[in-house]
């Protein structure tokens, strides 16, 4: 398991915390994880994949669209640029 630094963290928190894992048993490490668990694996963050299906769907193009805007394009390489 990778280790885990938390820069900057205030005296009082990090007492706090000592405190708040003593009283509840786990070791830091197992109560550290299931905070990170909870956090990653809750409903409220958003997966790329979703965020981008959302987007398209909110855009009004079709899968024809995109077949189309595809094909439609100079198959060409581009000139290159000269600086002279």
């Amino acid at each position: 398991m990778p280790d885990v630094t938390i820069g900057n963290l205030p005296e009082e928190e990090n007492r706090a915390h000592k405190v708040c894992f003593a009283q509840q048993g786990p070791s830091n490490e197992t109560e550290t994880h299931d905070i990170f668990e909870a956090a990653v694996s809750s409903s409220k963050c958003a997966r790329l994949g979703s965020a981008l299906s959302a987007l398209s769907q909110g855009s009004g193009l079709q899968n024809a669209d995109i077949d189309a805007i595809q094909h439609a394009g100079d198959t060409k390489p581009a000139t290159p640029m000269t600086f002279e």
